[in-house]
C-alpha cells in the first residue's frame, strides 16, 4: 500500500542519512509516498518511477508524465526522473518515449543496463549491438542518464558512455549477491564515467 511504501521509504532514507549518505537515486514502484518521505526527512532524493511494460502494478510513462507535471517543486531537494527498468522489460518504443519525456521535462533517465552476461547476450541477439549501444540508438544516453550496473560493459561501451557523458552507478552489493560480476570501475573512472 502507499502507507507501507511511505514507511519503507522513511526507514530507508533515515538509514541512509544516519550512515552519512545525503543523496539517493531511488527507482521505486510507488513514487508519491517516496517523494513525501524524502521531503519530510530532508534527504536529497531523485525518485525514478519503475516503468515496466505490461505490468499492472508498475507506473506507466503516462503516470510519470503526470507526476512530473504536478509534483516538481523548484528549489526542492527532490527530483523526479524517468525510470525504465531495462531493455528486456521495456520495449524499444517505451525507451524512446521515455527519453523524449525526459527531454520534454528537462529531467534525467535511470535504467538498469548490462547487469549480466545473459542481458547482454539477449540484447545482442535481438539488436546486433550491445545494450549500451542500443540505448544510444534509442536516444537514451546523455549527461542526464544514469545506468545502473554496467557489469558487462566492454571497451567500446565505456568509450560510448564517455562520449555521451552518461554516468554509471555500479552496485557491488547487488552484483556480488546475484553473482553477476563486478563492473569495470577502473576503466570507467579512467574514461570519467563511474
Amino acid at each position: 500500500s502507499d502507507d507501507d511504501a511511505y514507511v519503507a521509504a522513511l526507514a530507508t532514507y533515515g538509514e541512509l542519512l544516519l550512515s552519512g549518505t545525503t543523496t539517493v537515486l531511488d527507482m521505486c514502484l510507488r513514487p508519491e509516498p517516496a517523494l513525501r518521505a524524502a521531503r519530510e526527512i530532508g534527504i536529497r532524493a531523485i525518485v525514478a518511477p519503475y516503468v515496466l511494460d505490461g505490468r499492472a502494478f508498475a507506473p506507466t510513462l503516462a503516470d510519470v508524465a503526470g507526476l512530473l507535471e504536478r509534483e516538481r517543486v523548484p528549489g526542492d531537494r527532490t527530483a523526479i526522473w524517468v525510470g525504465l527498468h531495462d531493455l528486456e522489460s521495456c520495449a524499444d518504443e517505451t525507451v524512446r518515449e521515455g527519453a523524449a519525456l525526459a527531454r520534454r521535462f528537462n529531467t534525467g533517465i535511470h535504467l538498469h543496463c548490462a547487469e549480466s552476461r545473459g542481458n547482454v547476450a539477449r540484447t545482442r541477439e535481438r539488436t546486433g549491438v550491445s545494450p549500451i549501444a542500443h540505448l544510444d540508438a534509442l536516444g537514451a544516453l546523455g549527461p542526464m542518464t544514469v545506468l545502473a550496473h554496467c557489469v558487462w560493459a566492454d571497451a567500446d561501451d565505456i568509450q560510448l558512455l564517455a562520449e555521451r557523458g552518461t554516468s554509471v552507478a555500479h552496485c557491488p552489493h547487488a552484483n556480488l549477491k546475484l553473482g553477476s560480476g563486478i563492473a569495470p570501475v577502473p576503466a570507467m573512472r579512467a574514461a570519467g564515467r563511474a
